[in-house]
């Protein structure tokens, strides 16, 4: 309490905004000690305003099957998991190693050919997430 101003201090301040505020606040006290009950109405219609608010959100019912909740929460992973598997079919290997022969070795793939390859895989994926599903 060493550091606080006491508000008598504070009234002798001819900074304007602090008696102002100083003048609010006892307007405010004097107000609260001549109607109390006013006082407490407000502050009870304030709450039965929220309690109102609160009882009009009802929640929202969507008539929706299992199986749709199901596709609509895994569409992702099941995006995923088929172009997955159509990028790992062996015939795609070779069409890409056939017409950009620099992608292709003696074994398959070079890691530049499975680098193109899992480039347009994140292309397709984010065009089927972005725009489709």
């Amino acid at each position: 309490m060493e550091n606080s101003t006491n508000i008598e201090n504070l009234k002798q301040d001819n900074s304007t905004e602090i008696n102002n505020i100083i003048s609010q606040i006892q307007e405010d006290n004097d107000s609260v000690q001549q109607n109390p009950e006013s006082s407490m109405k407000n502050q009870h219609s304030h709450e039965n305003m929220e309690h109102e608010i609160i009882e009009d959100e009802q929640p929202i019912e969507i008539d929706a099957s299992v199986m749709d909740i199901l596709l609509h929460e895994f569409k992702g992973t099941l995006s995923f998991i088929v172009l997955f598997i159509i990028l790992s079919l062996r015939v795609l290997d070779e069409v890409l190693g056939t017409y950009l022969e620099f992608t292709w070795n003696d074994n398959g793939l070079n890691m530049i050919g499975v680098s193109i390859k899992s480039l347009v895989g994140g292309i397709i994926f984010y065009i089927l997430n972005k725009f489709i599903l």
